[in-house]
């Protein structure tokens, strides 16, 4: 699991939800099509950890194509990067919309693994150093976006 250095009890508990719900995923799905869902939304819920990489890789890029003088310094943040960023929270929020949604998924509730894999996955991810408000990404588009959906489908299931 996740170690943070310095962080405390709850902030470990939190960290180690984002991983969990994966973990919930894979020891309880049962048929194809949920292991199927459960890796699109779990394994491009972790992508985000690739955007670091992906942030070296544009900045040589830029550097090799049109000049050193136009790549983000380091800390400085790019707006590709940022950009692809909230691209990619409107592509998570329409998996979490299939995840709840697609043809032969359970509604959510307390016997459904899918309702825990989900929930402490998204609960550790928003909710660890205050994400879903601290990460731009997450507070303008991912969080109230997954929690539309949430919502809709609680209430409306369609």
């Amino acid at each position: 699991f996740g170690y943070g250095h310095g962080c405390g009890v709850g902030s470990w508990i939190l960290l180690n939800m984002h991983h969990a719900g994966a973990l919930i995923a894979l020891q309880f799905q049962a048929r194809a099509g949920e292991a199927r869902l459960d890796t699109l939304l779990f394994g491009w819920l972790w992508a985000i950890h690739a955007f670091g990489l992906f942030a070296k890789v544009q900045s040589k890029l830029v550097a090799l194509t049109i000049g050193k003088e136009y790549c983000a310094s380091e800390g400085q943040r790019s707006v590709v990067l940022d950009g692809a960023k909230h691209v990619y929270s409107l592509v998570t929020v329409r998996l979490i919309y299939d995840y709840l949604n697609a043809p032969g998924q359970p509604s959510l509730g307390v016997r459904h693994y899918q309702t825990w894999a989900v929930c402490v996955m998204l609960t550790g991810r928003y909710l660890v150093n205050d994400n879903w408000r601290n990460v731009d990404f997450l507070r303008r588009v991912e969080a109230p976006g997954a929690a539309l959906v949430f919502v809709d489908h609680l209430l409306f299931r369609d």
